[in-house]
C-alpha cells in the first residue's frame, strides 16, 4: 500500500478525465449568461439542451476543458465579480439514475431532483471493484463514471461471478476529489474516471 496520499498534481491528472463543455464567445473566452453565469455542460446532450432553450437561432459555441480548468477560469472571473454565478449542466440521460440513487441514500425527492438538475455526480461500485486492465493481470484499475449504465453493467458482471455483492453508489465530484487527496490506498492510486460517450479527452 502506498505510504502517502496522491499529490495534487496526480489528483489533477485523474480529474482531467472529467471533461466539460464550457460556453464561450467567438474569441473562445468564457461567455457569461445573465441567469446562469459561467456555464459548463457535462455532455453533448446537455449542451444541445441549452442550445434548444435559446429563443433565437444563434449558434452557441463550446470549448472542451477539464473540470478543474473550468473552475480555475471561473474563480479568476469571480475575483473581479464576486457575484458571478456558475452553472453546471449535467447529462440529461443520467437524471433518473441520479435521482434514484440519491433517494436510495436518503435524500428527499425534491432535493434529489434539484441536485440531479444542477450538480454532476459520479457512479462507483460499493465496495469498489478492482479489474484487470491488461492480459497479464499485472495492472489493476478501479472504475467510476458519470455513466450509470457503464458502472451498473460492471457491478452486475462482478456480482454474477463472485460471492460478494457490490452496489452502485453515487458520489459528488468533491467527494471523489477528497477521496483521492486524502486516501493512501491502492484504490485511490488506481482509480480511473470513465468519461461519458463523446466526452473523451
Amino acid at each position: 500500500m502506498p505510504s502517502l496520499a496522491l499529490e495534487e498534481s496526480q489528483v489533477s491528472r485523474k480529474m482531467a478525465d472529467l471533461q466539460v463543455l464550457m460556453l464561450v464567445n467567438q474569441k473562445q473566452e468564457p461567455r457569461i449568461l445573465p441567469d446562469l453565469g459561467a456555464v459548463a455542460a457535462f455532455s453533448n446532450t446537455a449542451a444541445s439542451a441549452l442550445q434548444r432553450s435559446f429563443p433565437n437561432s444563434e449558434q452557441l459555441l463550446f470549448k472542451r476543458v477539464a473540470i478543474d480548468d473550468f473552475n480555475i477560469i471561473y474563480e479568476g472571473l469571480r475575483s473581479n465579480n464576486p457575484d458571478l454565478q456558475k452553472s453546471y449542466l449535467p447529462d440529461p440521460a443520467q437524471f433518473d439514475p441520479v435521482v434514484g440513487s440519491l433517494l436510495n441514500q436518503g435524500v428527499p425527492f425534491r432535493g434529489a431532483k434539484q441536485k440531479a438538475l444542477s450538480e454532476p455526480f459520479l457512479f462507483c461500485p460499493d465496495p469498489l471493484i478492482r479489474i484487470n486492465t491488461n492480459s497479464s493481470a499485472s495492472k489493476k484499475a478501479v472504475l467510476c463514471s458519470q455513466n450509470y449504465v457503464a458502472i451498473s453493467l460492471l457491478v452486475n458482471k462482478f456480482n454474477s461471478s463472485n460471492e460478494g455483492k457490490s452496489l452502485v453508489k453515487i458520489y459528488a465530484i468533491d467527494e471523489i476529489r477528497s477521496f483521492l487527496s486524502r486516501n493512501n490506498s491502492l484504490d485511490a492510486y488506481d482509480l480511473v474516471i470513465l468519461p461519458l460517450p463523446g466526452m473523451e479527452k
